[in-house]
């Protein structure tokens, strides 16, 4: 059976609403039959995350317990390698022959995408869900991906969601300063990351 699946990838260093929106806009795309969040294990920019695997692959899982459309993949967060995007769908291809991955990435990641590893061939045999998170001219946008399909033949597919300015970096600097996190990340991650004392939290 052939399914599409699109691979939303990150640290989720908590992961959180944002991301949360993020899946369910791509959900209700209707272009896919199941999303994969797949916490990163060693990013290659985030080389110095602090938390470990466990309490961020931890967290994922209990999104999958919320959303019966999302599946965990400890494919990345499993091994000691630093992760590559043309890697991993090597991988899942591998595995999966019969399915379609894509990758998603947001709008930003445009404009940063020629400096990945194996740039040209992710460009040219991996599809992307394309996410506008905002902060961009999306004449800008439009403009990078025509020049990428011209250049490599990539092909982009877009999803809309609303403009959500929320990150894991504003949570856990929230935990620092002993702000509360309602309304930025579910009470159950919340009530996870008190329990497991992270970010510096008490």
């Amino acid at each position: 059976m052939n399914k599409q699946i699109v691979i939303a990838g990150g640290t989720f260093n908590p992961i959180h609403n944002g991301h949360i929106i993020a899946l369910q806009a791509l959900y209700d795309s209707g272009h896919f039959d199941e999303i994969w969040l797949m916490p990163s294990g060693t990013p290659p920019f985030k080389k110095d995350e602090k938390e470990s695997k466990q309490n961020r692959l931890e967290m994922c899982v209990l999104i999958q317990e919320l959303l019966d459309y999302v599946y965990v993949s400890d494919l990345e967060i499993l091994s000691d390698k630093v992760a590559y995007t043309y890697d991993t769908w090597k991988l899942l291809k591998q595995k999966y022959p019969d399915y379609t991955f894509y990758w998603m990435i947001g709008d930003d990641h445009l404009f940063q995408i020629e400096q990945w590893k194996y740039s040209n061939e992710l460009l040219r045999h991996i599809p992307f869900a394309l996410v506008n998170r905002g902060g961009f001219d999306q004449a800008e946008v439009e403009k990078q991906c025509t020049l990428l399909q011209e250049k490599y033949h990539a092909n982009f597919l877009s999803v809309s969601m609303p403009k959500i300015e929320i990150s894991s970096t504003m949570l856990r600097e929230r935990v620092e300063k002993g702000q509360s996190l309602i309304g930025y990340t579910p009470e159950y991650i919340i009530d996870y990351i008190k329990q497991h004392h992270l970010y510096g939290g008490i």
